[in-house]
C-alpha cells in the first residue's frame, strides 16, 4: 500500500492568497525541512499538535514522518 501512496503523482493547490502549492508525500529527503518547520512553531503550537512542549517532539514526529517504509508502517 506504500508504494501506491509514494507513486500517486502530486497534487497542485491554491491558496488564499493566490499562490499554487505542491502537494506530495514526505519523503526521507525531507527530514530536514520538516524538522525545521515543527521546530519554528509556537509552544502552543507544539502542545496542541503534539500534546507536549518538548522540542524533541519536532524530532521525533519528522523521524516518524519521513522513516522507510517497514512491515506495519
Amino acid at each position: 500500500m506504500m508504494d501506491d501512496v509514494i507513486s500517486r503523482p502530486p497534487v497542485h493547490a491554491l491558496l488564499t492568497d493566490g499562490t499554487t502549492v505542491c502537494i506530495r508525500p514526505v519523503r526521507p529527503g525531507d527530514h530536514d525541512q520538516l524538522e525545521g518547520l515543527y521546530e519554528e512553531m509556537s509552544p502552543e503550537n507544539l502542545r496542541m499538535r503534539f500534546f507536549a512542549v518538548s522540542r524533541r517532539s519536532a524530532r521525533m514526529a519528522a523521524d516518524r514522518a519521513c522513516a522507510s517504509e517497514r512491515p506495519g508502517r
